[in-house]
């Protein structure tokens, strides 16, 4: 039988960057407004800074300006906290949806034709406990004329994208319920997880990602048959859907249903291959039988895939450590020391430094 790694994956529409589990979601239920509408301090910016510039396309530019303007908007960055276009301006932060519904909030209240754009060829893999992140990109679009032009608050990237495709307002919202229902869900808060992911289906029957993540909260709650036909459900409507096959597929096997497991697994083995947490994964299992030197293979297979995830270098410099070859584990604690964020983690990484330090010296190694 094949090896697989086994996870329950969600997919949440941002521009993914590293950030602390704590900053994930308030815990508290709120009303939510309709994530377009803007306050009076927007209006009167705009109606201060940009109604009077002449031309639709130097409006557009002046919009742009004071978003990144630190003395005006000065917008930072966050994770995964997705806000509606008020809460984005009012806190300076958010991720790309929320940047970008702040955007075509403002836009469209300064006369331009602004709409909300899919990219489906960015995606970006991340663990919050026992759930990988796949995180996907949303832009917009404004029409100028029988120009259009791409607006697009990357967060330090210079990817281009090339499968895009420009949606409605009620998908755009559904894409604001399904990431902050998933937020819900990534901390456990699962009753606010479903109502606002069934929200967002109510919004957009056709949103695949959204009966994805539904999907994973109904087995994250023990209900495995509604589990399974939501997994279905996504598929049916989005074939390429491939993180409701992995969800799919790895419920089959927890079931002892192997075959139908391995005929999802054989159709979604290259976007697996893609994915590092999957090798990453199998350097554990491999990793956790004392088999090191195929755990070590694995753990470089996940940072070739994406080398800035500091849990993959310590493994790696475990799996070293276990061989007895100090020096090499000792090279991949100072490489992943890089991309620690946490002072906690950061202090982690500083004893295991100091041990090896230590081991080498008796061993008059170093």
């Amino acid at each position: 039988m094949r090896k697989y790694a086994l996870f329950l994956v969600i997919v949440i529409c941002l521009y993914l960057h590293s950030y602390p589990a704590e900053e994930v979601v308030s815990n508290e239920k709120k009303d939510v407004k309709y994530f377009l509408e803007l306050n009076n301090n927007m209006k009167d910016l705009l109606d201060r800074e940009i109604l009077h510039a002449k031309g639709e396309k130097r409006r557009l530019d002046k919009i742009v300006e004071l978003i990144f303007d630190r003395s005006v908007v000065g917008f930072d960055y966050s994770g995964l906290k997705t806000f509606t276009a008020e809460e984005t301006f009012e806190n300076r932060s958010g991720n790309c949806l929320s940047y970008t519904t702040m955007f075509i909030a403002l836009a469209r209240y300064a006369g331009l034709r602004a709409k909300f754009q899919e990219v489906s060829d960015y995606s970006d893999w991340n663990r919050q406990g026992d759930l990988i992140v796949c995180s996907s990109h949303i832009n917009s679009v404004v029409e100028i004329g029988t120009r259009i032009y791409e607006v697009d608050f990357q967060y330090r990237s210079e990817k281009k994208f090339w499968n895009r495709k420009v949606i409605d307002d009620d998908r755009a919202e559904a894409h604001y319920f399904n990431n902050i229902g998933s937020e819900a869900l990534l901390i456990g808060d699962y009753l606010l997880a479903e109502e606002f992911l069934r929200r967002s289906i109510d919004l957009d029957s056709s949103f695949s990602f959204a009966w994805t993540n539904l999907g994973v909260l109904l087995r994250k709650m023990d209900k495995s048959n509604e589990a399974e036909e939501h997994f279905k459900k996504a598929v049916m409507l989005d074939k390429k859907n491939h993180t409701a096959k992995m969800n799919l597929a790895g419920l089959y096997e927890s079931q002892g249903f192997i075959k139908k497991s391995e005929k999802l697994k054989d159709q979604i083995k290259k976007i697996l291959n893609r994915n590092p947490y999957y090798h990453f994964d199998l350097g554990v299992s491999e990793y956790n039988r004392e088999n090191y030197r195929g755990a070590i293979d694995y753990f470089k297979r996940a940072i070739r895939r994406d080398h800035k995830k500091s849990e993959f270098y310590i493994k790696l410099s475990a799996a070293y450590y276990k061989l007895g070859d100090l020096k090499m584990s000792k090279k991949y604690l100072i490489k992943g020391q890089k991309y620690v964020e946490s002072d906690q983690e950061k202090d982690k990484y500083q004893k295991k430094l100091e041990y090896i330090y230590i081991k080498l010296q008796e061993g008059r190694l170093d």
